[in-house]
Formats: C-alpha cells, structure tokens, sequence
C-alpha cells in the first residue's frame, strides 16, 4: 500500500490533536510516535487471510463538506442543557473500514461494541477487535476448524469476555486481552445464530429452534426454552433482566419471563438464573410476517419492545410487553437487521438490508424519520452502539461504517474484570466438547 503526501500529512495531523496537551519533548519523538500511528492506522497487510478470502483494511475519512441534519427538538423532563442545542448529524460516516469476507447471513449476529470501546467483528473463521480509542485493530482468534465459522458474538458487561457461537453448533468463551480460550460446549444440535447475556447467564439461540440459557460460572445449562419452529436470529435480555425476547424466522417474537422474582437492575446484585421449569413463554407476538432478527428494549420504558422484521415484513413495531399490544408500526420499506435507541433524545436507529442499505435516525413516539444515511453498497446486517451512546457502527459484506448520530453521554461505570464470574485462574480452562 502506498501513501501520499496529503494521506501522512494527515495521519501526523490526527496524532497531534488526539495528544493534546501531551506534547513530546522533542521531533524524534514526534517521529517515532507518528511512524506507529500510522502503521497502526492502516494494517492491511496484518489481517488478511491467505488467498485474499478475508480483508480487513481501513479507509480514509471521509473529507469535504458533509450534508448534515439539524435538529433542536428533544424529548424527555431531564436532557442536559448542552443537549437543547442546534444538533448536526454528519451524513457520511466518520470511518469506514473494508469488511470484505464478512459473512452475508441476515440471520446471523456478528458484531458488538464492548463496554472498555472495541469492537468485534467476525469474518468467516476470524474474529478481529477495533480498538475504538487507539485506532488500532487485532486479530483476536481463529477457529481451529477450516470448515467452521462465527455465527453469533457478543461481549460480557466486564469488556473482557467474549462470547462465541460457531457454525459447529459450539458455545466458546475467549479472553480478549490474552487471546485466550477459556472455555467451549455444545449446547445445541445446529449453529449458534443468537446471543444475550444477564449477568452470569448466557443465552444462546440455535438453529435448532432452541434457547439455552447457561450459568458460565460452572458451565451448567440451567434451562431451555423451547416454543419457536424456526431459527432463533434474535436474542435480547431486558436492561433489569427480568424479561427474555427472543425472535426468529418463523416470523414471531416470544417474551420469557426470568420467574426467579429478582432482577439485575442493581449492578452489585447477582442476578438469578431462569426457572430451570420454565418452558413456555409469557406472551407470543405475531404481527410481523417476515423474519424478526433485531430486537430492542427501550432504556427508559422497562416494558416497550421495539422490533423489526425482515425483507418481506419491513415493519418496525412498538410492543407494550404488559399486555402483548403493539402500540406503533411503520414501514420502513426495507429489511430491518438492527435497532438501537438512544435515551437523551429519545429517538432510534436501524440498520437495513434489502432494498435501501441503509441507517435510519427515528424519533419516538411518532416514528418519524429524521436522516438517512447512505454509507453501504451492501447489506447493513449489523448495528451495535458505543458505550458512551453516542456513535453506532455498522456493518454488511462490504464496510463497516462508524457514524455519530448523539451527544455524548456519561461513560457506564465499567465492570471490573476481577470480579467477573470467571476470573478466577482456576476458571482459566478450556474444556472439552460435550
């Protein structure tokens, strides 16, 4: 790969503002901090698969002017005063990064945003970590099989654990800063397409139209929810834990309720594993008539459930979870893969597929479509949001595209990784495939 002069111009250009006032104390240091920048900012070379199968590089920032939205209505008794002013949002991307050899399965979940900011992406057989703060990305693992692939990924609250599903119907647990793997099960009789952790709990969605939910601490399947007959493509515990939704091709959304009488609302409080009787769901919602793979609690209404349907439904629908009624439908006119919501503007974004490629900015309650935001020329399958609530990433076969669509928010106290149910070095194992 060859740079320009405008590119290392630029490249020295962003090291020296993201320093600050950490200035060095003299040009070679300067030097040698820009000469790691750089080969940290574009690492082509480092993470691609042999034969070109899988490619990884960054591009350029987009430059230039940049259509943008304006915005001054918030919603909500409690918004920052900072928040009430006149709000942009750039129409083009903040990064883009070529995600070619990204697997295109509308039912599959391969992309998370951690709470210590990297973001893992699963291509093919490889797993690799952005790190959102250095700007550098790694390549974490490679599953051992060159038959096999990641079907579903999702981080642990702590920002260290990560959880996998395989095509080889295989639940692995991996340390991302040791690269390490500290665990591996089957718990299912077909790929792992799902994931959804409440605290200590792991569920997990299969094709084979089953939900396991496992106690990582000892590696116990401690229930099993059965009631769909298709693939489970969505999982989504509730912020309190106290609900389960789940959805999946067979065109229904199905509510679980954790009957253990405990939440997880409370950081500190260990949250209680589902009744392991527990077999049929609280309730079974039926509008859609196409696939339903994004699923999202709302943050401040513990009961509303917003989901979307896949290329034949294209709606999303508002659910009261209390009484099964959908309160607000709108088609969006495109495959909905992803929603996330934001809680200080009270609005939501969704990624799509078939026909349009595109994230969409929503304001709740009217559902009315404030931007759209045209960075894929493929699918956009995936959408997850950073801890700080204020960016989302995207993600289809061709790019994965960084977009900054809120003010930023108070940082999540981080949990700490010492206290993580699976910390202990005597946890530290990898155990055999049951």
């Amino acid at each position: 790969m060859r740079f320009n002069e405008s590119d290392s111009e630029e490249a020295q250009y962003r090291l020296l503002r993201e320093m600050g006032e950490k200035k060095p104390k003299s040009e070679s240091v300067i030097h040698e901090l820009y000469k790691n920048s750089l080969n940290n900012a574009f690492f082509e070379n480092d993470i691609t698969q042999k034969g070109g199968v899988l490619h990884f590089s960054p591009q350029k920032r987009a430059r230039g002017p940049s259509k943008t939205y304006s915005s001054s209505s918030l919603c909500g008794d409690r918004v920052d005063t900072a928040l009430r002013r006149k709000r942009e949002i750039n129409k083009k991307p903040e990064r883009a990064l070529n995600a070619v050899g990204l697997v295109d399965d509308f039912y599959l979940n391969l992309l998370d945003w951690s709470s210590t900011d990297l973001v893992a992406i699963a291509m093919g057989r490889d797993v690799y970590v952005w790190n959102n703060y250095t700007e550098e990305a790694t390549k974490m693992l490679q599953l051992e099989n060159e038959f096999d692939y990641v079907t579903s990924l999702k981080w642990h609250a702590d920002g260290r654990v990560l959880a996998l599903g395989t095509a080889s119907n295989t639940v692995q647990l991996w340390d991302a800063g040791k690269q390490k793997k500290l665990r591996e099960e089957a718990y299912h009789s077909a790929r792992v397409s799902s994931m959804s952790w409440n605290n200590n709990v792991l569920s997990t969605g299969g094709k084979d139209h089953i939900i396991c939910n496992v106690d990582i601490r000892s590696a116990t399947k401690v229930s099993s929810f059965q009631g769909h007959d298709g693939e489970i493509c969505g999982l989504q515990w509730s912020p309190d834990g106290s609900k389960l939704a789940s959805g999946s091709n067979d065109d229904k959304v199905m509510i679980w309720e954790n009957s253990s009488g405990n939440n997880n609302s409370n950081g500190n409080r260990q949250a209680n594993l589902p009744n392991t009787a527990l077999h049929v769901p609280l309730m079974v919602l039926k509008k859609h008539i196409g696939a339903v793979k994004a699923l999202a609690w709302c943050p401040w209404k513990q009961d509303l459930l917003a989901t979307g349907g896949g290329s034949i439904d294209k709606h999303i629908n508002m659910w009261n979870t209390k009484t099964g009624e959908c309160e607000k439908s709108v088609n969006t006119q495109s495959q909905v893969c992803a929603i996330v919501w934001n809680k200080q503007y009270r609005e939501l974004a969704s990624s799509h597929g078939t026909e349009i490629n595109q994230v969409a900015v929503w304001k709740y309650s009217s559902m009315t479509k404030l931007v759209e935001l045209s960075g894929h020329t493929a699918r956009a399958l995936h959408m997850t949001q950073s801890p700080d609530g204020s960016s989302v990433v995207s993600a289809g076969g061709d790019t994965m595209c960084f977009w900054k669509l809120w003010e930023k928010r108070e940082m999540p106290t981080q949990g700490k990784y010492e206290n993580s149910p699976i910390s202990s070095a005597s946890r530290y194992r990898t155990l055999s495939v049951r």
